[in-house]
């Protein structure tokens, strides 16, 4: 009788886990901690998963315990913007807010190029990812292109094509100190930001680091060629300089 009564709790309580819903491509199970320092676990869904910057926008956020239903309603979720939450995570990965106006939006054509410049400038507060955390802090950020465009003729919508996958597949390094805001590394003046450190701007100064002095448009166009993880190792260089031999 005994073994028949474990044999059934034992189908029960698997069936129970088996009717469990699968997560989908773009939820995960992680953590959301909200503007007054509560910290709530559960399952974050992004707008597409293929769409970096999609990380960078408003999340939906749901308890784990709805999965145990036949179909997550929309009501079940919460919509959670940047500020209302300052930080979510998962698998390891961590998103801050930033309040930062990317004025280094990528150029589509004309049009595409103008409502991104406008999505740009008035979006400030964002998720962007934690690349490195510390006394100076770099974060990795994605230009979105806008939500809506219109193209005419094939031309543009190849330039639209390439425009989208570039946003996909290059990003840009946010730099952050103490209490000053997150600027864009390439907007940064070095000297100034490590005024601090005469060691890393005397060998700034000495074109020893691959982030070099900009003078002349030659200069310009090659210091605008790094991106992702060239431009992430030209600020670390930096930084560890910096750490190594000025942090207090």
């Amino acid at each position: 009788m005994n073994k028949i009564l474990l044999l059934f709790l034992f189908v029960l309580v698997n069936g129970v886990c088996f009717s469990q819903q699968a997560l989908k491509d773009n939820q995960f199970e992680g953590y959301v901690i909200m503007k007054n320092g509560d910290r709530k676990e559960g399952i974050i869904e992004v707008k597409n998963i293929n769409h970096p910057w999609s990380f960078q926008e408003t999340i939906k956020f749901f308890d784990k315990e709805m999965l145990n239903k036949e179909k997550v309603k929309k009501s079940d979720k919460s919509e959670l913007k940047p500020g209302e939450a300052v930080e979510y995570g998962y698998a390891g990965k961590r998103y801050v807010l930033v309040s930062y106006t990317n004025n280094n939006q990528a150029e589509g054509n004309t049009l595409t190029a103008g409502l991104g410049a406008l999505k740009s400038a008035t979006q400030t507060k964002h998720f962007a990812e934690v690349y490195r955390e510390g006394k100076i802090s770099l974060y990795r950020f994605y230009s979105s292109p806008p939500d809506f465009y219109v193209t005419s003729g094939e031309a543009e919508a190849k330039n639209m094509a390439a425009f989208i996958e570039e946003c996909k597949t290059t990003y840009d390094i946010l730099i952050e100190k103490g209490e000053e805001k997150a600027k864009a590394f390439d907007d940064i003046n070095i000297k100034k930001f490590f005024k601090d450190c005469e060691f890393v701007v005397k060998k700034y100064e000495d074109k020893k680091y691959t982030k070099q002095p900009v003078k002349g448009l030659k200069s310009m166009i090659k210091s605008s060629m790094l991106r992702g993880e060239a431009l992430a190792a030209a600020a670390l260089e930096m930084i560890v300089d910096y750490e190594a031999n000025c942090a207090k």
